[in-house]
């Protein structure tokens, strides 16, 4: 992810996480360091004891899954991020948007309408008759076009913003006429 190396797996990342940019954290890498360093510690203190017994504790097995947690917090979670979260999708809609306070939404489940509250700091209210808010941000339905609920006198589509990941998630974007 970081250098390109070995191109396979690299390639692969990059196919997952399309528009991803690795960035190197120092910080990251030292906790990864030491953490892989307590491991080979941790495996050189239960070989040096009890060997007959080394595979009936759970000193190895744990301290493997807790190394591989740390590891995939600080390496690969701005990864996970970028590909599981919404922060990104957000962010895509937000440029595509003027600077406003309050939206109308159609059809947005819990996890895109916290999402928009959380990380685009807007005020969603749900769609009115009577358009109040200048921007609506209504959610694709299956088999049924959103548009079709949408009165398009009153709104204009803008855009429709896939998450980078999944192109099945996505929100449309319409500002008020």
């Amino acid at each position: 992810m970081q250098t390109g190396y070995p191109s396979q797996p690299a390639a692969n990342v990059a196919r997952l996480a399309p528009g991803f940019e690795p960035h190197f954290s120092t910080f990251s890498f030292v906790c990864a360091i030491a953490s892989t360093l307590v491991w080979g510690w941790l495996v050189r203190w239960r070989v040096g004891r009890h060997r007959a017994a080394i595979w009936k504790s759970l000193v190895l097995p744990a301290g493997g899954a807790a190394l591989c947690w740390m590891l995939l917090m600080t390496l690969w979670m701005p990864l996970l991020n970028y590909t599981q979260s919404y922060n990104t999708l957000v962010r895509q809609a937000l440029i595509h948007m003027d600077p406003v306070g309050c939206v109308e939404t159609l059809d947005l489940g819990p996890g895109k309408t916290a999402a928009l509250q959380f990380y685009g700091k807007l005020e969603l209210k749900p769609m009115q008759t009577q358009p109040i808010c200048p921007w609506l941000i209504a959610e694709p339905s299956e088999g049924i076009s959103t548009t079709f609920h949408v009165d398009n006198t009153r709104w204009n589509l803008i855009a429709q913003v896939s998450q980078p990941s999944d192109r099945n998630e996505s929100v449309l974007l319409f500002k008020r006429r």
